[in-house]
């Protein structure tokens, strides 16, 4: 199965997510939009953070990638998210809370989230909007 090669990135200094079309090229990586969330917020970044260089400020952004998989809802699961999935074991469901991460799907012995649908449910937030998720 082939995967859609995606990112999204957190940027921790505005608390949000940025969309501002980053590419990934190869074995390098090319960041061709966040330049300009990095320009638009500069005077306030480097106030606040006394940056001295704009080199400083891709330490703010946290990249995470997609896993190739989606929830039951059709929703993007990338690293970082909360999701939130059932076992059945010896008849009884049992629902866990788990962060997303590179080996997670690896631990479970998922290859597809198509294969594995009954034990998915969805996606319930991810570690920088909703820490409190994680208990």
């Amino acid at each position: 199965m082939s995967r859609s090669i995606k990112f999204r990135a957190w940027d921790k200094f505005q608390q949000t997510y940025v969309f501002s079309g980053f590419h990934v090229c190869g074995e390098v990586t090319c960041f061709g939009g966040m330049e300009q969330e990095i320009s638009t917020t500069w005077d306030e970044r480097s106030a606040q953070m006394g940056y001295t260089s704009t080199l400083e400020a891709w330490n703010d952004f946290v990249f995470e990638q997609f896993t190739g998989m989606k929830d039951t809802n059709g929703i993007d699961i990338y690293e970082g998210d909360i999701i939130e999935f059932s076992w059945d074991e010896d008849g009884e469901i049992k629902s866990k809370i788990q962060v997303v991460d590179s080996m997670l799907f690896h631990e479970l012995g998922l290859d597809s989230l198509t294969d594995n649908a009954s034990k998915w449910d969805k996606v319930i937030g991810n570690i920088h909007r909703n820490p409190e998720l994680l208990g």
